[in-house]
């Protein structure tokens, strides 16, 4: 299976990605998105350059895919398409082409797994070491949040996406709750 999980910052998608890469015992893709938030993105403040680099990240992630038959990976395209929204970045001359790749990308995966907001508690520098920083602000996350909603809803089937109750607080109570939800996907 090819596994996407999306979902606004700080709503746990490395922790059951990874989790669910190892009880389905597939490939774990990590976020990459290091060369835009980490110390080494100078240029931050540049559109030309964010845009840049977020392009450089989808086609490195997609990359990535392509190398491995099934896998579970952090953030989908429409997560990185969110960026592009959130960047202020749709006067870009490339936001055409991150649409496309977008559009053509979601419909390669055969679940995408949405995470809520606002159940778990935000941290402003959830990688210690790495540089990337981020906005601790629930109401950034809400809106990161109902967007990455909208585009999963806009390229995805609905039978292939699981929404993450925000009942399921724990990491094993997603966890079940996804698998048997994949399950529930595989039989149909």
């Amino acid at each position: 299976m090819k596994i996407a999980i999306s979902g606004a910052v700080s709503t746990g998608k490395t922790t059951l990605g990874s989790a669910l890469a190892e009880t389905l015992g597939l490939p774990f893709i990590e976020e990459n998105l290091q060369n835009m938030l980490g110390p080494q993105a100078a240029g931050r403040s540049q559109p030309e350059v964010v845009a840049a680099a977020l392009l450089e990240c989808l086609e490195k992630k997609r990359a990535l895919e392509m190398a491995h038959g099934e896998f579970v990976v952090d953030r989908s395209p429409i997560d990185i398409l969110n960026f592009w929204f959130a960047f202020r970045l749709i006067d870009q001359p490339q936001t055409q082409k991150i649409y496309d790749l977008c559009e053509t990308f979601m419909t390669d995966y055969d679940v995408v797994i949405l995470l809520p907001w606002g159940v778990l508690e935000l941290q402003a520098d959830i990688r210690p070491g790495s540089g990337i920083r981020r906005n601790p602000n629930r109401w950034v996350q809400m809106n990161g949040s109902v967007t990455i909603a909208g585009l999963a809803y806009h390229f995805v089937p609905p039978g292939r996406i699981i929404n993450v109750p925000k009942d399921a607080v724990s990491h094993d109570e997603r966890l079940r709750f996804v698998i048997g939800q994949i399950d529930r996907i595989k039989g149909q």
